[in-house]
């Protein structure tokens, strides 16, 4: 069942929530206001939803538009309930980074330690604990699962759903295993410490509907979920940028001041970033969206498949009234490298008619999918791409491998055959991060400061009759041109 337990901060604490705020690093974020008038407390949401059958049947995606309407991330992993829907939701979000660049998110042995994609229990199996769906060892580590050895994050937490007050390391009186591997150990999910049964998590925002930044709620002691997950990212030697929770404008608690919005929940999603939703007792991932209708399209804890829902709207009975947002400091391979080429990827800069150009990549990030544009030189930072500007017809689809490389491509086939040369840039773009613009960020190009390659060059002998004819219209002009000069010089 769903609790609720609220927690209030009142004007008798203020001077202490003030001496915090200055002493705490807000980056990007609002901090709560200590003055009662406009700000009455925190509260704090459980979420503990049992696992059951999704209450959504199975949907197709539609695809992502190049005009930004409709916009889909790739390689976010969809997962069953593994102990708790809030960190079998921050897996998913983390095993997304995990494919996309941040490979020390998931370390264990499976899928050569990158993350994968499940579609069934076949990973790493069927629950062996009552009150679970699946085990998975970046949601809840297990003693046995995922060539662990020692006891983890079941084995000292677990009893079966909705069970509290009775922790196994507690009653038996062995060590309590250090949090580490897991979401579930950071965001205190199942924990007697914490005050939150088997299956549980908290959750704390601002009533007024402002960011709740997660440092400041570390600051302040809150064992919380959002907490957890910026623990859980500084614990795998990554940056957090910006980590919060807020309530959506015009929640059911009526704050109609602050919230996050519509808009900037696609901005999220355009940068490429995955966002934790909360509605009413569970918690749910969040990876794309139709801004027509505004639709958010969803992997809920209870299926390996796609669902969707409305923005601010319901899903099975539930709705949506928060969300809980994580943005990480970007990381790469290393300079993003892109380079016309020949079939054998030798580098070339200037193709003949009937001749193929080809493009390789390095840099970029292992796993993400891209897409290759030609565009007419210069493309700078911001500038929209154009289908219609594309003159190979088509931008296809390329993946970086395990080392951030792209392999040979060919992009456009067969030049055509015209005498004249024109000068382009080559995009390798991102999907789902501001797809469609160049974004130096995300995209690779040829060269940002000259030509990426010239096409289709002339051919020799065209080449050499347009010489002839230019030398043999400038000795004419020479000939025939007043020798103006020689009277300068008799002048002087």
């Amino acid at each position: 069942m769903v609790r609720r337990m609220r927690r209030r901060i009142w004007v008798s604490v203020a001077l202490g929530v003030i001496l915090i705020l200055s002493a705490v690093p807000m980056v990007g974020a609002q901090a709560l206001d200590s003055d009662s008038s406009s700000s009455p407390g925190l509260t704090v949401e459980i979420i503990d939803s049992p696992p059951r059958p999704s209450p959504q049947a199975p949907m197709a995606l539609p695809n992502s538009t190049v005009e930004g309407d409709t916009i889909i991330l790739p390689n976010v992993p969809a997962l069953d309930w593994a102990y708790g829907c809030s960190p079998t939701s921050a897996a998913m979000m983390f095993g997304y980074y995990d494919r996309t660049g941040y490979h020390n998110m998931y370390t264990g042995p499976t899928n050569g330690g990158l993350f994968p994609l499940p579609t069934d229990h076949t990973w790493w199996g069927a629950a062996t604990k009552p009150g679970s769906a699946i085990e998975c060892p970046l949601s809840a580590t297990h003693q046995g699962v995922d060539g662990r050895t020692e006891r983890g994050h079941v084995d000292d937490y677990w009893v079966d759903f909705g069970e509290s007050g009775n922790d196994p390391y507690i009653v038996n009186g062995w060590t309590e295993h250090t949090h580490a591997d897991c979401t579930a150990d950071f965001m205190w999910t199942s924990q007697d410490a914490a005050g939150t049964s088997d299956g549980g998590t908290s959750f704390a925002y601002d009533m007024n509907g402002m960011k709740t930044p997660h440092t400041l709620l570390a600051s302040m002691g809150y064992k919380t979920g959002g907490v957890g997950m910026m623990d859980f990212v500084i614990s795998r030697g990554y940056t957090v940028v910006d980590s919060y929770n807020q309530y959506i404008l015009n929640s059911y608690y009526g704050n109609t001041d602050y919230g996050f919005t519509w808009d900037e929940f696609m901005a999220e999603i355009d940068a490429g970033r995955v966002v934790m939703l909360h509605v009413t007792g569970h918690s749910m991932v969040a990876f794309g969206y139709e801004d027509a209708t505004q639709t958010m399209y969803i992997h809920d804890t209870w299926s390996y498949t796609d669902h969707s829902m409305t923005w601010g709207g319901w899903y099975g009975g539930m709705q949506h009234y928060g969300v809980t947002v994580v943005q990480l400091e970007s990381v790469g391979g290393g300079p993003k490298i892109v380079t016309s080429c020949d079939g054998a990827g030798s580098e070339r800069n200037a193709f003949l008619p009937g001749e193929t150009v080809y493009v390789k990549g390095s840099g970029f990030i292992p796993g993400q999918d891209y897409r290759v544009w030609i565009q007419h030189n210069p493309i700078n930072e911001g500038d929209m791409l154009d289908t219609g500007d594309d003159s190979s017809g088509v931008q296809e689809t390329v993946t970086a491998d395990v080392s951030g490389d792209i392999a040979v491509t060919a992009i456009w086939a067969t030049l055509p055959a015209e005498a004249t040369h024109e000068d382009w840039d080559i995009i390798i773009d991102m999907v789902g991060a501001g797809e469609g613009t160049y974004n130096a960020a995300y995209d690779g190009i040829d060269d940002a400061a000259v030509v990426g390659f010239v096409a289709p060059v002339p051919e020799l002998p065209t080449i050499a009759l347009f010489g002839i004819g230019l030398a043999g219209i400038l000795g004419y002009v020479g000939l025939k041109r007043p020798r103006a000069w020689k009277s300068l010089i008799v002048s002087c």
